[in-house]
């Protein structure tokens, strides 16, 4: 894959390249090989950036612009190793975290003991704001946010991401597959990822979530041209 990328770089001579993994790449045992293995081999460096990191980036797309009769902000990005979190209140950023908590490690029974919890308290002691609203980021909701038929700006509410959750849950892969036209790789992880959006959702008291086409790529792709602007 990664020579496949380094192909299209060759053929389309892009100003600036970065190549960057997330929570999988930092629990591995052999993530250094990887990252070695790819440099040998094509020439890419590849970054494994920290949960703040991540976070930071998914921040800087700063999204809450299109809500601007509203002050408060929970935004939640859900990944197959982790989940991030950023508050956003009255024009400033209050506090993220990031949580070794993702849709594949669910699936793989690998969630560090107590995460969950450390999870909760950590959405209770901040997140819980009167007026707040929910932002999400990631394939998942992308994905089931489209499953309810929903225009762009219409937010998914509570309720409906709960009944989405339960419909999948009770068929299986193949049949998720073929109902949903969902790809093989969506249709076995966004169960566990959906309920971790509705579990915050539910610890935070908010009642829908607004899904703008947005994540970590585009946070990426919006530092880069910011310092390239600067060049």
């Amino acid at each position: 894959t990664m020579t496949a990328f380094q192909h299209l770089i060759e053929v389309f001579r892009p100003r600036a390249v970065r190549a960057c993994a997330t929570s999988a790449m930092r629990d591995s045992r052999n993530g250094t090989k990887v990252v070695t293995a790819i440099h040998e081999k094509t020439g890419l460096q590849l970054e494994v950036i920290d949960g703040k990191q991540e976070a930071e980036l998914i921040f800087s797309n700063r999204i809450d612009r299109q809500f601007t009769n509203r002050s408060n902000f929970l935004y939640i990005d859900v990944g197959g190793g982790s989940t991030e979190m950023n508050i956003f209140a009255d024009g400033l950023r209050l506090a993220n975290r990031s949580f070794n908590i993702g849709g594949v490690r669910i699936l793989k029974g690998a969630v560090p003991p107590g995460e969950e919890q450390r999870m909760q308290q950590w959405v209770k002691e901040h997140a819980c704001q009167s007026g707040s609203i929910a932002i999400g980021s990631g394939g998942n909701i992308g994905r089931l946010h489209r499953l309810a038929k929903l225009e762009e700006d219409v937010p998914l509410s509570r309720k409906k991401l709960s009944q989405l959750i339960s419909q999948l849950s009770s068929l299986t892969i193949e049949e998720r597959i073929r109902t949903f036209k969902l790809k093989r790789d969506r249709a076995d992880v966004v169960v566990p990822a959906g309920n971790i959006y509705l579990q915050i959702m539910k610890w935070a008291d908010i009642r829908a979530i607004h899904v703008p086409k947005f994540g970590l790529a585009d946070g990426l792709i919006l530092q880069m041209c910011r310092q390239n602007e600067r060049i």
